[in-house]
């Protein structure tokens, strides 16, 4: 004879119920996992010596950065990060600093600059949050490695000139990536703050 789900014991009932929310929680996971949005990672300014904080010039570019993430030249971060320093200036948290304060958003400066996979997965999870847009400002013989974080060929990350305090590195994600550890950009493209010390325009 047929027998009918009413005639099923309770037990066998709930456990494919519950099969079939796993299926169904599984299937959306793996249709949506990706990240969205847009990372950007800058270096610090300009400094008055190897170890030390910003310069006049440096100053004068974290006041233009306050004003190029705009939404116009840049896109305005809802999440920013400074790579932490130990036993030296936060020179790249005084990098962001008038953005932040311009923003009314706190400064992440927990991480340290050799951490670029801890960096890199704090980003992405910002994006995974809903915080679109994220900056951050990092040391820059590091920022490579956190390109690289990010699944960008490390030919194409290149190696950051010494003499180079403009670029602006950009990472898009378009949800495509759906693997938990390993999420890769979608793009990556480098662009430029074009700060011209005094002949810029604030």
């Amino acid at each position: 004879c047929i027998q009918h789900f009413s005639d099923l014991p309770i037990q066998i009932l709930m456990m494919f119920s519950l099969a079939t929310l796993a299926s169904i929680a599984t299937l959306a996971v793996g249709e949506g996992f990706g990240p969205s949005g847009t990372v950007y990672v800058i270096r610090h300014g300009e400094k008055v010596s190897t170890l030390g904080d910003l310069n006049w010039k440096g100053k004068l570019r974290a006041d233009h950065i306050a004003n190029i993430f705009d939404g116009q030249t840049f896109q305005t971060p809802k999440a920013i990060f400074a790579g932490h320093y130990s036993g030296q200036p936060e020179r790249t948290l005084h990098t962001v600093q008038p953005l932040g304060h311009k923003l009314g958003l706190h400064i992440n400066n927990d991480i340290q600059n050799e951490k670029h996979k801890d960096i890199a997965n704090a980003m992405i999870q910002k994006l995974r949050q809903g915080d679109d847009v994220v900056l951050a400002a990092w040391e820059h013989l590091n920022i490579k490695g956190v390109c690289e974080a990010f699944g960008v060929d490390k030919h194409e990350c290149g190696k950051w000139p010494g003499d180079d305090y403009d670029s602006v590195y950009v990472f898009t994600f378009d949800g495509s990536s759906k693997t938990v550890k390993h999420v890769k950009a979608a793009s990556f493209s480098k662009e430029h703050e074009n700060f011209h010390g005094f002949d810029a325009v604030v």
